[in-house]
């Protein structure tokens, strides 16, 4: 009796294991809005004086951005941009060297398209340790300024989009459980641009074409939202 006992508790066992792995593996098909995030900015060092400002970005975002509500090879960028204050500095050639704890890298910044900033891809960055400085260098003239990591201390962008989710939680998951949502998610830093010591914001947006996103702004410091929108375009068909 006391076997067959065991043996009937064995089986409700591995029913119960079944029934679990099979909820298991549905939910990991189930889509995640984590799943529509082609533009993820991880990392941000600042600086500026009276002449230029200079950052350090990382991102990992999609290749090929076009927004069709599907994320397509997504890669790691990182980049070292620079932008004169002064209109005649734009003429100029530049070079940089960023000073970590471990080590230095140097190299040289090329015009972006736009003609207003200058800039180069960094591919060795995690090899100097912590930057504490960036260089700038052009002719006889040596800039070396004290970075800030703007990262540090504040909510990273999964919270963010997080809380953004939440904003548009009525829209967006009904649309991921019957697989229905077409929008691609961005998450970026933003601040004043024409002020470099402004504060800085989370920006989410989820993007189905330049007309048609809604966007969040969040807090870095406790992920209140600061604002939201739908654009005109969402706003219009709505009407």
């Amino acid at each position: 009796m006391k076997k067959k006992l065991i043996l009937i508790f064995l089986t409700i066992a591995l029913a119960a294991t079944a029934v679990f792995a099979l909820v298991a593996c549905k939910d990991e098909t189930t889509p995640s809005i984590n799943d529509y995030v082609s533009y993820d900015q991880y990392m941000l060092y600042s600086a500026h004086d009276s002449d230029l400002t200079v950052s350090i970005t990382g991102i990992k975002r999609e290749e090929v951005f076009i927004a069709d509500g599907k994320v397509g090879q997504v890669s790691d960028y990182v980049r070292i941009t620079m932008r004169p204050v002064k209109a005649e500095m734009l003429t100029k050639e530049y070079s940089y060297t960023i000073v970590g704890e471990i080590g230095s890298l140097s190299g040289n910044l090329g015009k972006d398209g736009f003609g207003v900033s200058f800039s180069a891809d960094l591919h060795e960055l995690g090899e100097i340790g912590k930057i504490s400085a960036v260089k700038i260098t052009y002719g006889d003239t040596v800039k070396e300024l004290e970075v800030v990591d703007k990262c540090d201390g504040i909510i990273d962008s999964k919270t963010a989009l997080d809380k953004a989710y939440e904003v548009f939680k009525a829209d967006i998951e009904p649309a991921l459980q019957d697989k229905s949502f077409s929008r691609e998610v961005y998450v970026k830093l933003v601040n004043d641009g024409k002020n470099p010591d402004s504060d800085y914001y989370w920006f989410v947006s989820f993007i189905s074409s330049k007309e048609d996103y809604w966007a969040v702004l969040v807090d870095t410091a406790d992920g209140s939202i600061i604002s939201s929108r739908k654009s005109i375009a969402e706003n219009k068909s709505e009407q």
